[in-house]
């Protein structure tokens, strides 16, 4: 293996893409950051700046707040420091693929597995990302490699039911993430899709699977609403509403329960209850145009079809071709006789 090479090709894409190769222009003043968080640790640089770890530190923050371009730039200084550590390869194509850039996802895990090739997190972090570019049988020949290293590893065998998932093979998905449950109790995700896909074949085992994932991690939001939706899906409306609003009691910032619970109630007619949660929605995320979209179905049904218009109309210029609602607002206009 050339090395350096590597090296340099790494840093090469690293700084082309975002930043610029060199590491003295990188402010590491302290109080510069109105996070708390990253002021610790760029003191804590300053103090140590030839420590990859303290850079890693850093740029774990910074990708926390969607400080995406200066995470590269702290991964890129610690590869500098560090070349051989895959795991910051790992975490850089993480950012990379929080950026929506898959392509250097891509590049920085392939570069990884260069350098550890019998890596089992090296090989499934690949295969994250052929999955990703729908690009499946490369993925599966790296979990397959990964399965032959660590015939019991459960993530593999979760990727290898995603794969198959996607591919729409529902037999051999069901097939892998049964393995990977078995392999590992707690694959949370494995027992989820499992759940989905025994919903779709209209197998009352679906309940099974996801109260699994209800019991290995019963207050998360995530896990919560599929279940509720899985309650409404076969009409088990009451215990549905009922999750639903466990979730906004314990999860205030879940917007999609109040989104959820607000459409559960339109269908049922219960107007007043359906506004009031479209409303709470809006009001703790302003940006919701679907919040106030819905706001003006549920007026119309009403019967205050101005109310309705103005928050069609508003949706419209929340989001520049919003076709929802910029069709009820044409229609609206007409009846309305707006000019």
């Amino acid at each position: 293996m050339n090395l350096p090479k590597i090296l340099f090709y790494t840093f090469l894409f690293i700084c082309s893409a975002f930043i610029g190769c060199n590491s003295k222009k990188q402010q590491t003043q302290t109080n510069k950051y109105s996070i708390p968080e990253l002021n610790i640790a760029t003191s804590e640089i300053d103090q140590n700046p030839k420590d990859p770890n303290r850079w890693i530190n850093r740029a774990v923050i910074f990708s926390k707040n969607n400080m995406y371009n200066e995470s590269v730039a702290d991964i890129a200084t610690a590869m500098k420091i560090d070349s051989m550590n895959v795991d910051y390869h790992h975490l850089l194509a993480d950012v990379y693929l929080k950026m929506a850039n898959s392509s250097l996802a891509l590049i920085t895990v392939e570069r990884a597995e260069k350098l550890e090739p019998t890596n089992v997190k090296n090989l499934i972090k690949t295969a994250r990302v052929y999955i990703i570019l729908k690009q499946y049988d490369r993925g599966l020949n790296a979990l397959n490699e990964a399965i032959r290293i660590d015939p019991l590893n459960a993530e593999a065998f979760q990727y290898i039911g995603i794969s198959f998932k996607e591919m729409g093979d529902t037999t051999r998905a069901i097939n892998a993430f049964q393995t990977a449950t078995e392999n590992d109790h707690e694959m949370i995700d494995a027992w989820l899709n499992l759940g989905q896909l025994y919903h779709a074949k209209k197998n009352p085992l679906a309940a099974r699977y996801f109260d699994n994932a209800l019991a290995i991690k019963p207050n998360d939001p995530i896990v919560m609403h599929m279940k509720a939706d899985y309650l409404y899906q076969t009409n088990k409306i009451q215990e549905s509403i009922g999750l639903y609003k466990s979730i906004i009691e314990n999860h205030r910032e879940y917007n999609e329960a109040y989104y959820n619970l607000g459409t559960i109630y339109y269908n049922l007619d219960s107007l007043d209850l359906a506004l009031k949660h479209f409303k709470l929605l809006t009001t703790q995320d302003p940006l919701s145009y679907q919040g106030v979209y819905m706001q003006g179905v549920v007026y119309e049904a009403m019967g205050d079809l101005q109310a309705a218009y103005d928050q069609y109309l508003k949706s419209t210029k929340m989001v520049i071709g919003y076709e929802d609602g910029e069709k009820a607002t044409k229609r609206l206009k007409a009846k309305l006789n707006i000019k």
